[in-house]
């Protein structure tokens, strides 16, 4: 293999220059070509071509690196969207589910509010039931003061006794 021995000129490498070969290169002064030396010109084609390779491929690594973190980029934001995605399958979930309680809510409440009225009604129906009941107890002590006068009837003595039984019920 015949390595070629690095010949910069300007930054570039113009080792590989084809047009090289008919410079002279006096103790590395540069080529000449059409009557200009290649150190004088810092644009000849050969190293427009090279620093155009070197950009490319500079630009080349850049492209990959950033489609990499573009495909990185890519899969992160597909992660996010899921994880939205289900926040809102989620808060739509919670929300109808917050939706039933509250109509839940609601209807125990009525519930509770005709409970409340009853148990109102209820305990004045107590109220007037003991009234009653105090009553009818009374009459019926009366009823048995009175037949106690004739208690030496048989018949008498039945009612007097089931007086007494229904007075010990309540």
């Amino acid at each position: 293999m015949n390595e070629e021995k690095e010949i910069i000129i300007d930054g570039i490498d113009v080792a590989g220059c084809e047009f090289l070969r008919y410079c002279v290169i006096p103790e590395n002064e540069g080529c000449e070509i059409d009557d200009n030396l290649c150190c004088d010109v810092g644009n000849c084609y050969f190293k427009q071509l090279e620093r155009s390779q070197k950009e490319n491929k500079e630009l080349k690594e850049e492209n990959v690196k950033l489609l990499f973190d573009k495909g990185t980029l890519i899969e992160f934001c597909n992660k996010l969207t899921k994880i939205i995605d289900e926040k809102k399958e989620n808060e739509a979930e919670l929300y109808e589910k917050n939706v039933q309680l509250q109509e839940e809510n609601e209807k125990l409440k009525k519930k509770n509010k005709e409970l409340l009225n009853l148990s109102n009604k209820g305990g004045a129906l107590l109220v007037a039931e003991s009234t009653k009941n105090k009553k009818y107890k009374q009459a019926l002590e009366e009823i048995k003061e009175d037949l106690k006068p004739l208690e030496d009837y048989d018949i008498v003595k039945n009612v007097i006794s089931k007086i007494n039984k229904i007075l010990e019920k309540r």
